[in-house]
């Protein structure tokens, strides 16, 4: 990945690109600080549990820097973009430029600076620093190695002096939004220009890489990843169907939930009338304090709706795709089934903390809690996301689990508030909807076609 494909993935990823720019610039320092503080949360854990390197431990740190480095360096580069200053538009250019004014140059500072480095690093610095400045669109990988010949210390050493140099770096690039009475009163933070302070924090964020064996453009690589779930251009997710007749769920069929009269509910698959299915076993809530979670089969109906992937509903409706040998097994077998259900247990126990806080608040809410705004939070989706990794429904955006989990609950909710109820679905138009069972139901459920 090179310098400009980084900054065009920025651009194409920045949600906030219609805002005024200094609503963006806040929004991205913000952004950075936030990040950094999420890089020294990584480095805390590495200092406190000491791994040993290629430890399991060292390697859970090692991902989650990973992955924290990325979204830094994204924040700085939308900072950047967002500065009227023509050495932003290549922040790495401008660092390497930067350094090599520093070890070429005859200040006092600069000849301090020389003398710590070493005749050697700085001779080997200015040559691959001479190199790299020939063309302005180098890749990424190449600014991190030629960078990196500029570090004074090594090791853990290193890691806490980028730990130290950063926490100062994002209090000086957050001095701008004090007032000037505020600035007078707290004039502790030197100012310091902001395109050098973003080098400087591009540079000690690649040193970091550096220390744990990763590579810009793999960190990088990783965040381009999280921001395609994320789906800002909202493009529809795949369907995991079958073109099979008997192995694809019917375009429209209603799925009726029915108490039995033993505290348990029953489902059935039914289609213009008539009851094609029971579908799985009678459900108890199987919980002491009895929360409805006998109605959670709801969920397999949505996210066969909005996820196009549900394998106990394909189970239950006896749809799986056996003329796939590999999907039968991989995609609808028992292993996918136990992942389903682990999600759809995460979405309840979520659904709870809301309720509780909201109880414990005061708030009185009517409904499922995800029908509230910014309750489905884009790390707690990614989180379920991340579960099915290496699973079909990998490739789904954000948008198709937000309105799988929020019209979903929501019946869930309908159907436990009326201990029952029919779900219809359409799998064209992508709607499920709730309604109660009308007094003359005749459906003869103990008939199957």
């Amino acid at each position: 990945m090179r310098v400009s494909d980084l900054y065009a993935f920025v651009s194409q990823s920045d949600v906030s690109v219609s805002m005024a720019n200094d609503q963006r610039e806040r929004i991205a320092t913000l952004g950075l600080v936030s990040e950094i503080g999420s890089v020294l949360s990584a480095l805390k854990k590495d200092i406190l549990s000491k791994p040993k390197r290629d430890d399991a431990g060292w390697y859970l740190i090692r991902g989650e820097l990973k992955e924290q480095l990325g979204d830094s360096i994204w924040y700085a580069v939308m900072l950047a973009q967002c500065l009227d200053d023509p050495r932003a538009a290549n922040i790495f250019k401008s660092d390497i430029e930067m350094l090599h004014r520093q070890l070429s140059g005859r200040a006092r500072n600069d000849k301090r600076v020389q003398e710590e480095l070493g005749t050697e690093k700085r001779d080997a610095f200015l040559a691959a620093a001479s190199v790299y400045l020939e063309h302005s669109n180098q890749p990424i990988d190449l600014y991190q190695s030629t960078a990196f010949i500029t570090r004074r210390t090594e090791g853990d050493e290193l890691r806490n002096v980028c730990a130290a140099v950063l926490q100062q770096l994002a209090a000086q690039i957050s001095r701008d939004f004090l007032p000037n009475m505020e600035m007078a009163l707290n004039h502790e933070v030197r100012p310091k220009d902001p395109v050098d302070a973003l080098g400087e924090i591009i540079w000690h964020l690649s040193a970091l890489a550096s220390v744990y064996d990763l590579k810009l453009s793999k960190i990088i690589a990783l965040t381009q990843e999280k921001a395609k779930f994320r789906n800002p251009a909202n493009e529809p997710g795949p369907r995991h169907d079958s073109k099979i007749d008997g192995e694809r769920f019917p375009d429209k069929f209603e799925v009726h939930f029915r108490d039995n009269g033993k505290a348990q509910t029953e489902m059935f698959w039914v289609e213009n009338g008539s009851c094609k299915a029971k579908l799985g076993a009678p459900l108890t809530d199987n919980d002491h304090k009895g929360d409805g979670y006998r109605f959670h089969d709801v969920m397999h109906v949505s996210f066969a709706v909005f996820l196009g992937w549900s394998p106990n509903l394909r189970a239950f409706m006896k749809l799986k795709r056996k003329s796939s040998p590999k999907l039968d097994e991989i995609e609808d077998g028992g292993r996918a089934k136990i992942l389903e259900e682990a999600v759809i247990l995460e979405v309840h126990l979520q659904a709870e903390l809301f309720e509780t806080f909201f109880q414990e608040a005061g708030i009185s809410i009517q409904g499922s809690p995800y029908a509230y705004p910014n309750a489905l939070s884009f790390e707690f989706l990614r989180r379920l996301h991340e579960l099915c990794k290496g699973h079909e429904v990998y490739g789904n955006p954000k948008q198709d689990w937000e309105s799988a989990i929020r019209e979903g609950y929501d019946c869930y909710h309908k159907l436990r508030d009326a201990n029952g109820g029919i779900i219809a679905v359409d799998m064209v138009g992508k709607k499920i909807s709730f309604r109660n069972f009308p007094e003359d139901n005749n459906i003869d459920y103990d008939t199957e076609v």
